[in-house]
């Protein structure tokens, strides 16, 4: 409707098909008139499509638009790799400054509230959960500390870090990791436009996905119902209740942290050892120049 209400403007208008007053009247007055053929134009168009549509076992353009687009793209983006796909873009966004969470995600969410919909009146009613994918899937379990998974690196650097920057930057940023705030460490390590970072930042949401998923999908892990958990839970509290209590949601949380810390780990020393080099130039520079 923007681009035909637009498009139905402009023909109106370079048509010199608008009401036309004398040059006396303000120029301002004179477009409010002028505005007035093209606008009932659109108004009239919109009316008549409304009209059609209403004639129809749709009765609306928004069940038309629900039946013709979430359908088809719930199926794919509920499936695996519609998982990755949105994981993948929303990450390969953040590598370049950009907030890819909440562009990629944002547009996803309808989709991903409608799976999650779903798997909350299944549960209500006492039948199977029938969805793997939804919105708190891929806030509980692939967001662990933030986009890229990045609570592994953030105990990395706590707890073997040589570097000092690295070694406070990981004590700075751990309390927000906790609750999937991890800006400090995409900015102060930086992540953001670093090729050493890229592969760990891509491949550690991608593996926490393929854990999530086959695992709910063997049954080793409950799927979760639908119980809206805060993005913000901490590992493991957030599991729990979005599980609706079960154990093994919480026991997976752990297990992906700790693989993560493992994805993390070779790129983490090579960056650790690049920073000892960078900090012990600077102190030497600054001895001789003293």
């Amino acid at each position: 409707m923007a681009i035909v209400s637009v498009e139905i403007y402009r023909f109106f208008i370079q048509k010199n098909i608008v009401i036309k007053l004398p040059p006396s009247v303000p120029p301002t007055v004179g477009k409010s008139f002028g505005a007035l053929i093209p606008g009932a134009a659109v108004i009239t168009t919109a009316w008549i499509i409304n009209l059609v549509i209403a004639a129809t076992s749709f009765e609306n353009i928004h069940y038309v638009i629900s039946k013709a687009l979430v359908g088809p793209v719930t199926a794919i983006g509920g499936s695996y790799l519609g998982m990755v796909t949105l994981v993948l873009l929303a990450n390969m966004l953040w590598m370049c400054g950009i907030h890819g969470a909440n562009i990629v995600y944002g547009v996803a969410a309808p989709m991903l509230y409608t799976l999650m919909d779903q798997n909350l009146q299944a549960f209500k009613a006492g039948q199977e959960v029938p969805n793997i994918v939804s919105q708190n899937m891929f806030d509980i379990f692939v967001s662990i500390g933030g986009s890229g998974g990045t609570l592994g690196l953030v105990i990395l650097m706590m707890t073997m870090a040589k570097s000092a920057h690295l070694k406070e930057l990981g004590k700075l940023s751990f309390a927000p990791g906790l609750f999937n705030i991890n800006e400090p460490i995409i900015f102060g390590t930086p992540i953001v436009m670093n090729p050493l970072m890229l592969i760990p930042f891509l491949l550690s949401p991608v593996v926490a996905v393929s854990l999530a998923y086959f695992t709910m999908k063997a049954g080793l892990v409950a799927k979760l119902p639908g119980i809206a958990a805060p993005w913000t839970s901490p590992a493991g509290v957030g599991a729990f209740i979005a599980s609706g209590g079960k154990i093994s949601a919480g026991v997976l949380q752990f297990v992906i942290v700790m693989v993560q810390v493992v994805i993390w780990y070779p790129f983490f020393k090579i960056m650790d050892k690049q920073k000892v080099e960078e900090e012990n130039g600077m102190t030497q520079a600054e001895t001789a120049k003293a």
